[in-house]
């Protein structure tokens, strides 16, 4: 027989944990969306232009929205105004 008396419902486990998981991951995909031209403008600030491995890590990391901006035209118009906006272009 079981300890829980008839009709108990069972308790739930780890939903906290899941909901946490799904706003960090979102979270993280909007700063990776929005940081491209904030990571540039602190790479410039730095002096790490001329840094073959810094540079190479930032293109690496960035393809897709590099990727982006050359093939769609509302990213191109985003990034180009958030460009802008920090003095890069």
């Amino acid at each position: 027989m079981s300890d829980k008396a008839e009709g108990e419902e069972p308790e739930e486990r780890g939903g906290a944990g899941g909901f946490f998981a799904i706003y960090m991951t979102l979270g993280a995909l909007v700063f990776y969306v929005l940081s491209p031209a904030p990571v540039i403008w602190v790479f410039l600030r730095l002096g790490l232009q001329d840094n073959y491995h810094a540079k190479a890590v930032i293109e690496i990391f960035y393809a897709p929205i590099g990727w982006a901006f050359t093939n769609i035209p509302a990213a191109n118009a985003f990034y180009d105004w958030q460009f802008r906006f920090l003095g890069l272009i």
